[in-house]
């Protein structure tokens, strides 16, 4: 069973980093790329990848933290790792973004309908908090990274 879950474990971590590392620094790139001329598509395309990312950290990160929790030896080991706060950190950031960045940016949208909010008065406010998503999902990819490190580190 052990190694089972083990599995299971770095699938989910794959799954959330890695996911994490394609939409954030390919997928969205490339599709702002093919659609240069239309940054309100682009835009409306990534977030959807953004939301689904969001929400595969929000579902993985419990499981990664159970199984620490789990299988750390002696019991209660686990809230003395690193790589259980990374976890923590991680998904703290996620729910931030998702709950509350993520449908303040939307709100900022709808006020500046029928403009474009890039178009709109609203355009600095919604800049800035694009720009505060930008930096927190930078941080979870490179908290990512480390917690990938770590991981491989140990074995």
């Amino acid at each position: 069973m052990c190694a089972v879950a083990r599995f299971l474990y770095f699938a989910a971590l794959t799954l959330w980093v890695g996911g994490l590392w394609i939409v954030g620094f390919y997928a969205a790139p490339a599709v702002f790329a093919v659609l240069k001329d239309d940054h309100v598509l682009a835009g409306e395309i990534t977030s959807h990848f953004f939301a689904a990312i969001g929400w595969i950290g929000i579902v993985t990160a419990p499981c990664l933290l159970a199984f620490k929790v789990v299988v750390s030896r002696p019991r209660g080991d686990a809230l003395r790792q690193a790589r259980f706060w990374i976890i923590v950190v991680m998904l703290a950031l996620a729910l931030i973004e998702q709950f509350y960045m993520q449908p303040m940016m939307a709100e900022i949208k709808a006020q500046a309908l029928p403009l474009p909010v890039m178009k709109s008065a609203l355009a600095g406010r919604f800049d800035f908090w694009h720009r505060a998503t930008e930096i927190m999902y930078t941080i979870v990819s490179l908290l990512g990274a480390w917690l990938v490190y770590l991981e491989t580190r140990s074995r």
